[in-house]
């Protein structure tokens, strides 16, 4: 009797990772696609729907999906979903002399940003690889020129969105209610 119920754990435990490699031959990595989000179901009126019958799907941006409800009544969900506002983060590499390294780490994390990464270049320099929000990059460039003497560049690429801080979100709301009662 023991060996029969370990036998039948052992098929149900086959049958489920079986199941579940099957689910993760679906995912995919790179461009954004409606096909993405196809297998999603949402509760609606009670039932489970796919998600595309009760929405509208397109790709704005390579990395975005905008997702838009056919029922206006189901904005209500998402104003109780607490949504948040997010913001672009970039990729930066900075480029300078080694002995401004402190500094621009040092300037770098005062602008909530962070090193992922150094590279040692020939002739005393350095590549610096981090990520901040692109916000936090105005007026760099004067800053980078103070920093360096003049001598360090920096490239951004677009890396992804993130949460704005709730203190910063705070702000943003309230300058927005501020500007509404105007």
């Amino acid at each position: 009797m023991i060996d029969e119920t370990l036998l039948e754990a052992m098929e149900k435990m086959d049958k489920a990772v079986e199941h579940t490699q099957q689910q993760f031959s679906t995912v995919r990595t790179g461009r954004a696609t409606p096909s993405l989000v196809e297998r999603i179901n949402v509760e609606y009126y009670g039932a489970h729907v796919p998600l595309q019958q009760i929405a509208s799907i397109s790709v704005p941006e390579a990395r975005q999906l905008l997702i838009k409800p056919h029922d206006r009544n189901s904005l209500e969900a998402v104003e109780k979903a607490r949504p948040v506002i997010l913001e672009p983060v970039v990729k930066i590499r900075i480029t300078a002399q080694d002995s401004a390294m402190g500094d621009l780490a040092g300037d770098l994390s005062g602008r909530r940003g962070r090193i992922n990464g150094s590279e040692s270049k020939s002739g005393g320099r350095i590549a610096i690889d981090g990520e901040v929000p692109l916000a936090e990059l105005s007026g760099y460039e004067s800053r980078l020129k103070s920093l360096t003497g003049g001598e360090g560049t920096y490239q951004i690429e677009l890396s992804h969105y993130a949460a704005v801080p709730g203190n910063i979100q705070k702000q943003l709301g309230d300058a927005y209610q501020r500007a509404a009662d105007d």
